[in-house]
């Protein structure tokens, strides 16, 4: 599987790229290992990229710089993002996995496993490339609200490769696919935005004690 061209396919025209991907025969380790393992470090490594370009020539370097510290700490923030990122995507793998049976469709980690990191890359665009203006003290209101809006509308397309790639892949009946998604959205929406409501409520609070 080429996995650059799969992901491109899967946001240009997800519903025959589903058909393509569903025709990987692959075990669950390889999948795990050549699919899930390389997309989702590719994308931490830009937003890791991202996170230094944003430093090095966003508003705030007027009073910041590049450090060692300040890179110790990205690099091992990015290590750690990537072990809960690989995580997180094998426990929605197996949520569909089980979800499927209980809903008459098959019962395939491979092919959840290739649902759950294709059905999440606009979300992991939105976040590598850090596509949300700069955080800045006298800004904090308006960065919020974009860093939702866009993550939002990058969700909502997210269950839409959901809902397209579910009855693919996984075989999920068609009256029940509305069923499926819902569930998995809904626990996929729930890991994903948890942390970015934590960030909003630590701006709050910080604001509060300012």
């Amino acid at each position: 599987m080429n996995l650059a061209r799969s992901v491109y396919h899967v946001l240009t025209e997800p519903r025959q790229e589903w058909q393509r991907i569903a025709q990987d025969s692959r075990s669950s380790q390889h999948v795990f290992v050549l699919t899930v393992v390389p997309v989702t470090a590719f994308f931490l490594v830009l937003g890791l990229v991202s996170a230094l370009l944003l430093r090095h020539f966003g508003p705030a370097t007027e009073i910041e710089t590049l450090s060692r510290d300040y890179l110790r700490m990205l690099i091992v923030t990015t290590v750690r993002a990537y072990g809960m990122g690989l995580v997180f995507i094998y426990i929605i793998a197996r949520i569909m996995q089980g979800l499927s049976r209980r809903l008459g469709g098959s019962y395939s980690l491979p092919q959840a496993l290739k649902l759950s990191i294709f059905s999440i890359v606009p979300l992991l665009i939105v976040r590598s490339l850090h596509i949300l203006p700069f955080f800045r003290n006298d800004r904090v209101t308006e960065n919020l609200i974009a860093m939702l809006a866009i993550n939002f509308l990058a969700s909502i397309y997210s269950i839409y490769l959901l809902y397209l790639g579910a009855p693919v892949l996984l075989e999920v009946p068609p009256e029940k696919r509305g069923k499926f998604t819902a569930i998995s959205a809904a626990v996929l929406m729930l890991l994903t935005w948890l942390p970015i409501v934590l960030v909003v409520f630590m701006a709050n609070l910080m604001g509060s004690l300012d």
